[in-house]
């Protein structure tokens, strides 16, 4: 079977998301269609993009709070020497 997903390739510039996010994107959509047993044509609108971008930045907001929570005040476990920042 084939499938085919469209869209506009205007939305990638105004959300600022690369053409190599493409295919990754269409087969999210196509997933999220066939659970949604929706039957016709498929296509990344601006809301998929919009929601694509605010997850992204979401999850760099996750990593770099986890980054930096995990600097701060880490104990060595007993019987470890304190891990300098440097020696990592």
């Amino acid at each position: 079977m084939r499938f085919a997903v469209s869209v506009d390739m205007v939305l990638f510039l105004r959300h600022d998301v690369s053409i190599q996010e493409g295919p990754s994107l269409c087969a999210q959509k196509l997933t999220a269609d066939f659970e949604a047993q929706h039957r016709g044509e498929h296509e990344l609108t601006n809301e998929d993009l919009a929601a694509h971008v605010a997850e992204r930045t979401a999850a760099k907001a996750r990593k770099e709070s986890h980054h930096r929570a995990g600097h701060r005040g880490r104990k060595p476990e007993l019987g470890q020497a304190p891990v300098q920042w440097w020696r990592r």
